[in-house]
């Protein structure tokens, strides 16, 4: 079977939120272990993290067994340089990396096991969610376009890379995917109080 991992992008330093937001809780579980629970009830995938301002303080708080953890050395530049280390550490193990961010708190295995075994019958297609009238992650690159991940860095994500694959690409409709937690308010409107 080709190997495929699932990274979880956690690294950011929160600004907007202005707190750790991996700490966030949504209904009494930090918003990263939630995330994280999620992806453990999804077969066939390995579960990474990567983490990168505040690692040593959320390692700390919630729970990573199972979970191998990817250190992003230059988080502070941006997703797009988690990204690239994330997806060159994992290169030379895995046929596809599937990225999600750890701020999507209703993503989970309803949403990304159809994705997964759709790629599974071909393995050089990208499979994506497309929502709010865009595409983004959670995604699953294959082989063939890690060494342009590997190649972003700062600030800037995938888009662009999703954007220029007219031909070779799959959607997938998670309206879930839209909601992710940025600043105080989105945790709001979750109805959750944001504390960390």
């Amino acid at each position: 079977m080709n190997r495929l991992a699932l990274v979880i992008l956690a690294a950011g330093e929160s600004r907007r939120f202005g707190a750790a937001k991996q700490l966030a809780r949504i209904d009494g579980q930090p918003l990263l272990e939630r995330v994280i629970d999620q992806c453990q009830k999804i077969r066939g995938a390995d579960l990474h993290v990567a983490l990168g301002a505040r690692r040593d303080e959320i390692a700390a708080r919630i729970d990573l067994t199972g979970v191998e953890v990817i250190h992003s050395p230059r988080w502070y530049e941006g997703i797009g340089s988690t990204i690239g280390s994330a997806v060159g550490g994992l290169q030379n193990h895995y046929e596809g990396i599937l990225l999600l961010a750890g701020d999507q708190p209703l993503v989970g295995p309803d949403q990304l096991t159809p994705m997964i075994l759709r790629w599974r019958q071909d393995c050089d297609l990208v499979c994506c969610a497309q929502y709010s009238g865009t595409l983004g992650i959670p995604t699953i690159f294959p082989r063939r376009l890690f060494p342009r991940l590997i190649a972003l860095e700062g600030g800037h994500g995938a888009k662009k890379l999703l954007l220029e694959q007219e031909g070779n690409i799959l959607t997938f409709a998670i309206p879930e995917a839209g909601v992710d937690i940025d600043r105080a308010e989105d945790m709001r409107a979750l109805g959750q109080i944001p504390d960390v």
